[in-house]
């Protein structure tokens, strides 16, 4: 069975973007957050002992995605 893997980033690299290039990067429940409101999302998630921000609910202790199995021909 095939895997597929959600795309991260490391969140010490992306606190270090500007306001203009964190705005609109992520979004909640449909509704895209500020420059602020990603950086107190990267943070909470770097409170918890993560080296990286990834949207998905498989994660592995560092905070990537752990993988998904694909069923043959399918998506997630």
């Amino acid at each position: 069975m095939r895997r597929s893997f959600h795309v991260c980033m490391h969140i010490d690299n992306a606190l270090r973007l500007s306001d203009r290039k964190l705005s609109g990067m992520l979004s909640r429940d449909g509704l895209t957050l500020s420059a602020r409101e990603v950086r107190l999302e990267l943070q909470a998630d770097r409170a918890k002992g993560h080296a990286y921000f990834c949207g998905c609910d498989n994660r592995k202790p560092d905070g990537s995605c752990a993988g998904h199995a694909v069923e043959k021909g399918g998506e997630e």
